[in-house]
C-alpha cells in the first residue's frame, strides 16, 4: 500500500506508468528465477 501511496502521482502520468509496469514485471520475472534457482541450489 505504501508503495502505491508515494508513486500515485507518478502513476498518473500514462507513459510513466506503462514504463513502471515493464520494470516491475522485469524484476518480478528475474526474482523467480533467482529464487527458483536459490531454492534449486539450496535442496
Amino acid at each position: 500500500m505504501t508503495f502505491l501511496f508515494y508513486f500515485q502521482p507518478f502513476l498518473l502520468d500514462g507513459y510513466f506508468f506503462t514504463q513502471n509496469e515493464r520494470s516491475i514485471r522485469f524484476m518480478k520475472k528475474t526474482w523467480k528465477r533467482l529464487c527458483t534457482g536459490f531454492l534449486a541450489l539450496a535442496t
